[in-house]
């Protein structure tokens, strides 16, 4: 039976088998590597990152503008009542003062009372059946 169940590892070996013993030495060579590797890594990534900062400055980058704010609806103004007067007055100014449009042409602007009394004294002009047929012609 002893033959049948090695005790040595080259007995084990021999016949076809793995060892059951670690190799200590193999262990400990691999155990070092790892240490002395995973620093020097380190390192060498280290040592890559400062060479490309050192290249490209972070310094001469233009600074972040701010995102810009999205509209959740139309701005409104704190002073709407006094933009409102100032429309008002401003209408008012067109329609009741005497301006030219075509000062060559003889096309002027009057107060919109005043044309109102115009009309009413004198009436719409006359059309003539020429002009009310070549009116509908145009296209508006």
């Amino acid at each position: 039976m002893s033959e049948q169940n090695p005790t040595t590892p080259q007995d084990a070996i021999a016949r076809g088998h793995e060892p059951d013993t670690v190799d200590k030495r193999v262990l400990r060579l691999s155990g070092a590597g790892l240490v002395l590797l995973v620093p020097l890594g380190l390192l060498a990534v280290l040592g890559v990152l400062r060479l490309l900062d050192a290249q490209h400055p972070t310094a001469s980058l233009p600074p972040v503008a701010a995102p810009p704010k999205i509209a959740l609806g139309p701005e409104l103004s704190g002073d709407q009542s006094v933009q409102l007067r100032a429309l008002h007055e401003a209408e008012e100014e067109r329609l009741n003062h005497y301006q030219w449009i075509d000062q060559p042409g003889g096309v002027a602007q009057i107060p919109i009372a005043r044309a109102m009394e115009i009309l009413a004294k004198q009436g719409l002009p006359a059309t003539t059946a020429e002009s009310e047929k070549s009116d509908g012609d145009k296209p508006e």
